[in-house]
């Protein structure tokens, strides 16, 4: 699901092991149980996918409109990191 997916990609990037081609491979999952993430979760998979250099539109149509559902849920440090 998206929710253990950020989590799991927030570790990995940590450790630089993150790699587009899973970005890539689970990009359906992502855009399929999006909804189901919270404000940070939302922000590691964005991060996730930036820190990759990995853009599949999709994921990135359905975590701008989660964010957007979302907005007034996320943090002052979360919206910057979003943002970036």
């Amino acid at each position: 699901s998206a929710p253990d997916f950020a989590a799991l990609c927030h570790s990995w990037a940590q450790l630089g092991f993150l790699h587009e081609d899973l970005c890539i491979a689970i990009s359906g999952r992502v855009v399929d149980t999006a909804h189901t993430c919270s404000t940070q979760e939302i922000c590691w998979l964005m991060d996730a996918y930036a820190t990759a250099r990995c853009s599949v539109q999709s994921v990135t149509d359905e975590l701008t409109k989660q964010t957007l559902l979302k907005m007034d849920d996320f943090t002052l440090s979360q919206l910057c990191l979003h943002a970036s």
